[in-house]
């Protein structure tokens, strides 16, 4: 997980190029490590791209930056493997010496009259990441909730206090721009932090336990501003967007913005307006757009959406993403169409490996469903609804595969819960799925793949599809 440090640096704010706000950035790299020194400036638009800079350093190792800004516009320095993050103030020029020292430690001594700004906001920086880190797994597993939200809370305490601590120290007036761009990142960090708890919880215990934190827990949202216009390029809030809309989505929670992006797509609408809107939007076209199965046949969306007042920026970027999606599902589709199944990651219940012959004479179907234990019982009802509304079942072979135990614990389990009742087959896939996807030339592992009586793989969906949707193309190859 990044550090709050890290989002700190890739930040977003406005940049607006004018006659006035001129800053420059000038400096000078002890003991540098390269020739240049890079300045990036984030975007000024909603899905725009960041602004590089770059500076040759001088015979006395010297770099010159120019901007002209009208807002405050948090960038990064870069040099070498040296980066720190700045804030640029509209008329507030300041200068910084980058000392490079032994085992690449880092020192910076800032002036002018934008460096007393930008020398507590790098002591803000260090201090969160070091006083103020992650809570960790350890934490989170030993926690209830209220105890996670206390957590949370004093972590955020810290920050503030911190941050005020510096405001107050004499002849230092925070630039009001950066307090506020402060403010947002502490208040959206805390939000997001405690939003993904519950899920970060059941990921712990791999579906094995829940987290259904009370109302209380939640009283956080109630004094947060949700629309936030003024921050939507702040990464701290888009991070926050996200996590807001899967906690209102309550189900799937485990599966977050990955499917059923048909049915929440038009849920966004129930929250959010504007920009924030158009940026979840985005997020879920982006999801979905490479994924096949129910609910992930984004068309129409996607042409509301390029139709929309949504940033231009924001559909080019969609418009490329379609296009590259659609070229690598070609090739994937052509990389496992029509070939052989790989018979021999294969393990039957009586300990025999699978051969070309196993999965020839009927069509088949193999469903790989996720790891977790907890979904293990609904693969089970998934291969009986379609076992029962197949016209002919006898006429197919039906197996479900097991892609995370090894074999000595995948029989254990099959006589324990009496697999050999079910009115389908039960497979072992021994090898990692890394190396079965490496095989077939394809980077995503299946979720189900179909087979003709031949043994050839005649259909493939990486995620789930519906029952419906087998027997259509079950029944089409019978």
């Amino acid at each position: 997980m990044a550090s709050r440090a890290a989002q700190l640096f890739f930040a977003f704010c406005f940049l607006t190029v004018t006659l006035n706000g001129q800053v420059t950035i000038s400096g000078r790299v002890y003991n540098p490590t390269d020739s240049i020194v890079k300045l990036l400036v984030s975007p000024t638009v909603l899905g725009g791209d960041f602004h590089t800079a770059t500076a040759l350093l001088t015979a006395d190792q010297a770099f010159k930056f120019s901007i002209k800004s009208t807002m405050a516009i948090p960038a990064k320095i870069m040099h070498g493997s040296a980066v720190f993050s700045v804030f640029i103030l509209p008329g507030r020029s300041f200068s910084v010496d980058i000392i490079i020292g032994e085992n690449n430690e880092l020192k910076l001594i800032f002036d002018g009259e934008g460096g007393l700004d930008n020398a507590h906001f790098h002591r803000y920086i260090q201090y969160i990441s070091v006083h103020t880190p992650d809570i960790t797994i350890e934490e989170l597993a030993a926690t209830t909730a209220m105890e996670y939200r206390r957590l949370a809370d004093e972590r955020r305490y810290q920050k503030e206090a911190f941050w005020a601590e510096l405001s107050e120290t004499v002849d230092f007036s925070p630039a009001p721009g950066m307090m506020e761009w402060i403010r947002n990142d502490i208040t959206y960090n805390h939000a997001t932090e405690l939003l993904n708890y519950p899920g970060k919880f059941r990921q712990f215990h791999r579906g094995k336990r829940d987290r259904h934190p009370s109302d209380q827990y939640y009283s956080f949202l109630r004094a947060l501003q949700v629309n936030n216009e003024d921050v939507i390029l702040q990464d701290s809030y888009r991070t926050f967007l996200r996590a807001f809309i899967e906690y209102k989505l309550e189900k799937p929670i485990s599966w977050g913005l990955k499917v059923g992006g048909k049915k929440q797509y038009p849920f966004l609408r129930k929250f959010l307006i504007g920009q924030p809107l158009y940026c979840m939007q985005f997020q879920i076209l982006e999801l979905t757009m490479d994924l096949e199965g129910e609910n992930t046949n984004m068309d129409v969306e996607y042409q509301s959406f390029m139709a929309s007042d949504a940033p231009s920026p924001l559909k080019e970027k969609l418009k490329a993403l379609k296009a590259i999606r659609e070229k690598e599902q070609k090739q994937k589709l052509a990389s496992i169409i029509g070939r052989p199944i790989l018979f021999d990651v294969f393990q039957t219940i009586e300990d025999q490996n699978t051969d070309a012959s196993f999965f020839q004479g009927k069509p088949s179907l193999l469903y790989f469903p996720p790891g977790w234990t907890s979904e293990h019982a609904f693969a089970v009802e998934y291969m009986k609804r379609i076992y029962k509304r197949l016209k002919a079942p006898e006429q197919y072979n039906l197996y479900l595969v097991d892609v995370n135990q090894d074999p000595q614990e995948w029989r254990q389990n099959y006589w324990a819960n009496r697999y050999e009742t079910h009115p389908f087959h039960h497979l072992s896939m021994d090898m990692q799925r890394s190396l079965f996807g490496t095989k077939y030339g394809n980077d995503r592992f299946p979720n189900m793949v179909l087979l003709n009586r031949d043994g050839l793989v005649f259909k493939k969906f990486d995620l789930k599809p519906n029952v419906k949707k087998v027997l259509e193309v079950l029944n089409e190859e019978l």
